[in-house]
């Protein structure tokens, strides 16, 4: 015996959820970005970033190229298994 629930909540048809999976949110550690348009982000080569087409990214604490810091997401095409593009670097 025990206690069990459900609920459901309509946000309507402006309510945008960009959470595809539901999975908790990836980390990377980021080796190195390109200046072109698209920039090329490289990861640390010891771990996959994890990462798919489309999937939208942040970053903090990157050194160098600062203006990237807490900025709106950015969405990402990947590349291969540590790296990726954005827009706009």
């Amino acid at each position: 015996w025990g206690l069990a629930g459900r609920g459901f909540v309509d946000f309507g048809e402006s309510f945008v959820c960009v959470d595809k999976d539901g999975e908790e949110s990836k980390s990377s550690i980021v080796a190195g970005i390109t200046k072109e348009n698209p920039g090329v982000v490289h990861t640390h080569n010891d771990r996959r970033h994890g990462f798919q087409d489309g999937d939208w990214v942040t970053f903090r604490e990157v050194q160098g190229m600062t203006e990237l810091n807490s900025q709106t997401p950015r969405q990402i095409k990947v590349t291969g298994p540590y790296s990726f593009t954005i827009e706009k670097t």
